[in-house]
């Protein structure tokens, strides 16, 4: 193989790897605000599952419920000390 056809498949594999990336932060976006958890860094953590997970391997109902902000507990009024 040649330097220029080298390069070429090199290329075409950075084209491909920065398409996936960048496909990969939109859908940790999409998450994000579905969850409205803006406190929680989904880029990372979407790397961290796809370090973890396998490809055939369910995600948990555990690991879905995590992904939300957590919401302030509203106590009814007679619940209150006075």
């Amino acid at each position: 193989m040649t330097f220029e056809q080298e390069r070429a498949q090199i290329r075409r594999h950075l084209e491909a790897a920065i398409r996936l990336q960048r496909e990969s932060w939109d859908e940790a976006l999409a998450i994000q605000q579905l969850t409205t958890n803006y406190d929680r860094d989904f880029y990372a953590l979407v790397a961290e599952l796809a370090g973890a997970f396998t490809d055939n391997e369910a995600i948990t109902a555990d690991v879905i419920n995590s992904l939300f902000a957590p919401h302030p507990v509203i106590y009814p009024e007679s619940a209150l000390v006075q």
